[in-house]
């Protein structure tokens, strides 16, 4: 397992391996605006953390369920409902955001408005088994969205 994790970690610092500037910006904005984060990640705590680390996140998340901390994974709605317990949210007031089939099935499973995201060069996947609520190639159209629905605070 170290070996693995060793060239996890050193697959993480190679040229192209970069934090996309407008993931950063948004996630910017929304700490600046008091939006709670959480991520739900089928990745091992470690892996995370790697991930994370590399890519200068780690402190923009309120919260972090990993593979480790669920005994069903995505699709299953557990890691979703663990989130909101911690954070205090009704899934009336979250949205839930993913690339992967699994995610959008999990997202509407757990009753939030569930949106899928193709603005990274990899995605998981073209189809889903439900319907999300919306899909977005770009964060730009992600952030009109949430524009709407936050109402952001002029800073």
């Amino acid at each position: 397992m170290q070996d693995y994790y060793s060239l996890y970690e050193k697959g993480h610092f190679e040229e192209d391996f970069q934090p996309d500037q407008g993931i950063m910006d948004l996630l910017h904005l929304l700490k600046g605006q008091g939006v709670k984060l959480a991520v739900i990640t089928g990745k091992s705590r470690r892996a995370f953390e790697i991930s994370t680390g590399a890519l200068n996140m780690t402190d923009f998340f309120d919260i972090t369920i990993t593979g480790d901390d669920v005994d069903r994974p995505k699709p299953d709605p557990e890691g979703i409902h663990k989130a909101l317990n911690i954070l205090g949210l009704d899934p009336a007031d979250a949205v839930f955001v993913g690339d992967s089939n699994a995610d959008i099935l999990a997202g509407k499973a757990a009753g939030l408005r569930t949106y899928g995201v193709r603005w990274l060069s990899t995605f998981q996947s073209l189809v889903y088994d439900v319907s999300p609520d919306g899909i977005f190639s770009n964060v730009d159209e992600f952030r009109e969205l949430l524009a709407k629905e936050i109402r952001f605070q002029d800073n």
